[in-house]
């Protein structure tokens, strides 16, 4: 039993609200193939879309509008644990959640210490960065004034040329 057109097309309207969700290219793309080819093939793939991405917002409604042609199972703990990583211990799943978070706790404590030493470098590099551009500016001016000066558009009163010893007093006194 074929799925009629109408039924595929209320689901893609149903997708449209979600379209920055990241899962919704993956249910659309199925359910879009449908259009033009309705072979067991691809209903099982897009069975296997709405079983991967069932935190959807759209999947409820789109399984109800196509339970009778579509099979969605509900994915065990195993087998989201399985999409995550290698199980370690595939008779205590509540342990392997706890030893994942545990994981997950240690290496954020990891980064968040590698955060923190990276802001406090960041902290002193502004710093540094705000002397050598204070040094610059200071520079900079001090190069100004010291070429308007040898330029002679700027005139400095205290600072005069020595003046040329007068010899003629010298040998007078001798």
């Amino acid at each position: 039993m074929s799925i009629s057109e109408s039924d595929l097309h209320r689901c893609l309207l149903l997708l449209e609200p979600y379209a920055s969700h990241a899962a919704t290219w993956a249910i659309h793309d199925p359910l879009y193939a449908l259009l033009s080819d309705d072979s067991d093939a691809m209903r099982a793939e897009l069975a296997m879309a709405l079983s991967e991405h069932s935190s959807h917002p759209a999947v409820p409604e789109i399984s109800r509008i196509l339970a009778g042609h579509v099979s969605v199972v509900e994915p065990d703990m195993h087998a989201v644990l399985v999409k995550f990583g290698p199980v370690e211990t595939p008779d205590d799943l509540a342990g392997e959640v706890a030893r994942r978070l545990q994981k997950s706790a240690s290496e954020r404590r990891v980064l968040h210490g590698r955060i923190e030493v990276l802001e406090a470098a960041l902290q002193v590099s502004k710093r540094s960065s705000n002397a050598v551009a204070t040094i610059g500016a200071f520079a900079l001016l001090f190069s100004i004034v010291g070429w308007a000066v040898a330029l002679g558009w700027l005139e400095v009163t205290w600072l005069e040329s020595p003046s040329r010893p007068n010899t003629e007093q010298a040998q007078s006194v001798r």
